[in-house]
């Protein structure tokens, strides 16, 4: 098993058992690519932590790391090729909790056949221009799956998102769009001030009650999607805001 932790200079390689001891910063101009069949756990307590505040285009402050949990922060490029017979796996039960992904600036993060769990917040999230793009991948156990802010994006396709709240929160104007998606989480999607949600053809089997909320001048979009279950869905539109279900 191999430990790591800190700023990431130059492009990195990992694979097979990874230790991660505290936060691990992918610096700008920087890839890091994970192997198939990667197994990546946390410390309970991080050793180095690279506390991120970013201020919205409102002036609200929002602390974007969690410095009490190990972190995966990307300003550069992170690579994870998972595969259907070797699948990533980042956390998991029994083990300690992570702080998420979290990607920053033109940060970019795309990740294939991973399994995501046990980030007791949230699990990927985007902040100023930075990119994250999710396929065939699950996301298990966070308050919030997916978290955008500022004029980021998050793509997901297929897969599943199993948030005890919310699958996906967009704010401040960035974008999100989920195809093929299975979305068990207990609360459902959320557009604030200016952003996007694009859900196609995606499953929602929510456990209790599914809501959609659109506020400030915001849309959602549902296209194609269906309802397992007995859970109703409300739709909820506030302040100009436009939620649109189409078959």
């Amino acid at each position: 098993m191999s430990t790591t932790m800190g700023r990431l200079e130059r492009d990195t390689v990992w694979e097979g058992d990874v230790h991660v001891i505290g936060d691990v910063l992918v610096a700008e101009g920087t890839t890091l690519t994970v192997r198939p069949g990667t197994r990546i756990r946390f410390a309970a307590r991080p050793r180095w932590a690279c506390s991120v505040f970013w201020r919205s285009p409102s002036g609200d402050s929002v602390e974007a790391t969690m410095r009490e949990l190990c972190a995966l922060v990307v300003c550069g490029r992170l690579e994870i090729e998972g595969t259907k017979a070797e699948p990533v796996r980042i956390g998991g039960p029994g083990e300690p909790a992570w702080g998420g992904m979290t990607c920053f600036g033109r940060g970019e993060a795309r990740f294939r056949h991973t399994v995501l769990e046990g980030a007791p917040h949230f699990t990927v999230q985007t902040f100023d221009d930075a990119f994250a793009f999710g396929e065939d991948s699950c996301c298990v156990g966070s308050e919030f799956g997916l978290w955008a802010w500022g004029t980021s994006r998050l793509s997901w396709t297929r897969g599943t998102i199993a948030a005890s709240r919310g699958s996906v929160v967009c704010c401040e104007g960035a974008r999100a769009h989920l195809v093929e998606v299975e979305d068990e989480s207990g609360e459902g999607v959320a557009a604030t001030d200016w952003s996007l949600i694009r859900v196609e053809r995606g499953c929602f089997r929510a456990p209790r009650k599914h809501c959609v909320v659109a506020r400030h001048r915001s849309w959602v979009r549902l296209a194609g999607c269906r309802m397992m279950g007995e859970a109703e869905m409300d739709l909820v539109r506030l302040d100009d805001a436009r939620v649109e279900v189409a078959a």
